[in-house]
């Protein structure tokens, strides 16, 4: 009886030692899972951060850095708009009063300039206190109007025509009969024309009626320094407004190369033609040639 005692006493602490045993094994298990959990919730917490660090590499990243650079470039062009000139006409003609006017758009508070190219001078310059400007010139020629601003340029060129007038119109101004005869004057107010483009348009009669000259050779003649030094302006004006015969002026510079000279007819036909000579054109020189002998 009391060994059944003892077995029994035996088998009860060996089932609790048992029973302990499972529970540490379970409690270890557990403690494993978590830990095991607890690293795998960590991996994932580090890859989503990685996920985030790397935003750099998506497609719309880039995206927004294209557009963010369009807009600043389009704010900076309404800021600094570009540098720009435009004529309303190219070409123009002075008017009965000596006047033309030329009129540009360009960029608000730009300063131009103009300048004479045939002369290499400085005409007129200003400020353009909007986006339009208009300037009025009292001189025939070819010029270059250049605008600037912020150490930049741009220029453009445009060409002023002499003033045209009647034959009837100049004659009426060259008489001695003052200024009733200037009044009546048709197409053009003459009092307005400088006494020197009178003067130039005399001398071109005298070198066309007298000497029989071509219309280049008039022109070089009165600008020349060595001639009558006028202004390339009055040149223009009296070459432009000479009624003059130039075909008939060829012939009478051929005869007198001719019998005074005693030149060939193809010496004669080169000197009419000849740019270091009397300067005619081809078809002056032809007719001039037709009509030598008749």
């Amino acid at each position: 009886m009391m060994e059944t005692r003892s077995r029994r006493t035996r088998s009860t602490r060996s089932n609790r030692g048992n029973d302990n045993s499972r529970s540490n094994r379970s409690n270890l298990n557990n403690r494993t899972s978590r830990s095991s959990n607890s690293g795998n919730t960590r991996s994932n917490s580090n890859n989503g951060s990685n996920q985030k660090f790397n935003f750099y590499k998506q497609w719309w990243f880039w995206l927004l850095i294209i557009i963010l650079i369009a807009l600043l470039a389009q704010c900076n062009r309404q800021r600094h708009p570009s540098l720009f000139v435009e004529l309303n006409k190219d070409e123009v003609r002075l008017d009965k009063n000596f006047n033309a006017k030329i009129t540009f758009q360009t960029n608000k508070n730009n300063k131009y300039y103009v300048n004479d190219i045939n002369k290499n001078q400085a005409v007129t310059h200003g400020t353009v206190k909007g986006t339009q400007k208009t300037i009025t010139l009292h001189q025939s020629g070819k010029f270059q109007l250049t605008v600037s601003k912020n150490n930049q340029s741009k220029s453009v060129e445009f060409k002023i025509n002499p003033l045209q007038v009647s034959q009837s119109a100049i004659n009426a101004s060259m008489n001695d009969h003052g200024d009733t005869a200037l009044d009546k004057a048709p197409n053009v107010d003459l009092k307005n024309i400088p006494k020197n483009y009178k003067s130039a348009y005399k001398a071109a009669e005298k070198f066309s009626n007298q000497m029989h000259m071509s219309k280049a050779g008039i022109y070089s003649h009165l600008t020349s320094g060595y001639g009558t030094n006028y202004s390339t302006a009055a040149a223009q004006f009296a070459v432009d407004n000479l009624n003059a015969d130039y075909d008939n002026n060829a012939l009478q510079m051929a005869k007198n190369f001719k019998e005074n000279y005693h030149m060939s007819d193809d010496s004669i036909r080169d000197r009419l033609t000849s740019k270091s000579g009397e300067q005619f054109t081809d078809s002056q020189a032809d007719y001039a040639m037709n009509h030598l002998d008749k």
